[in-house]
């Protein structure tokens, strides 16, 4: 037990030591000292500066997902082109089945 105190306690002072040796000579990359909220310690504030990335971002769709997004909007990207086509050719009952299609469709991915 008297060792595992005396363990920590070396633990303890070393830890004190590269803290205060950090606080006196740790500069950002650009050369400036490191300050920051006064309850933290210098280095973890460098450290959260330069290498902790925090995102606002939402989490990435699923590949899976993304996939069939992309072909369900490659399929309706076709849709207007047919329906150019069939208006050049004057079928135009076609055409109007194409186009309440594409409305359908349209609404659908609202």
């Amino acid at each position: 037990m008297l060792k595992s105190m005396l363990l920590f306690a070396k633990i303890r002072d070393t830890s004190e030591f590269v803290q205060s040796f950090a606080s006196e000579h740790l500069k950002t990359p650009l050369g400036e000292l490191v300050k920051g909220n006064k309850n933290k310690f210098t280095t973890e504030l460098w450290v959260e500066k330069f290498y902790k990335k925090v995102t606002n971002l939402p989490e990435p769709f699923p590949h899976d997902l993304v996939e069939k997004l992309e072909e369900y909007l490659d399929k309706l990207e076709g849709q207007p082109v047919d329906l150019s086509s069939l208006l050049y050719d004057h079928r135009l009952v076609d055409a109007y089945q194409n186009s309440t299609d594409i409305l359908q469709s349209t609404i659908f991915t609202q």
